[in-house]
């Protein structure tokens, strides 16, 4: 079990034990990929990426890639400074990766 370090996000996960019926209980902190995989973006095991492809189309979500990468690079000298670059360039990557599915 890791040390708790308030200033990082906190997980934890609550396990059951079959056979007795106790509970576990594993708590972590763990460094979060604010740029290629945010924990908020993800439920489950789907991305919200891949959620909106399904539920709008691939050309939708190209263009929200587009809009996306813009809004990044038009603000990061106002806020997050390099990870808004990488941010741009994920979606830029990402746009060229839908863009480039049969």
């Amino acid at each position: 079990m890791s040390k708790f370090d308030p200033s990082k996000p906190f997980y934890y996960q609550l396990t059951t034990n079959n056979t007795d019926n106790t509970l576990s209980f594993d708590s972590s902190t763990k460094e979060n990929d604010n740029v290629n995989k945010p924990p908020h973006y993800t439920q489950g095991s789907v991305e919200c990426i891949e959620a909106m492809e399904a539920a709008y189309g691939r050309q939708a979500v190209i263009d929200f890639c587009m809009c996306n990468a813009f809004k990044y690079q038009w603000r990061f000298k106002h806020k997050n400074g390099k990870e808004d670059i990488l941010k741009a360039q994920w979606y830029q990557n990402k746009m060229l990766e839908l863009m480039n599915k049969k």
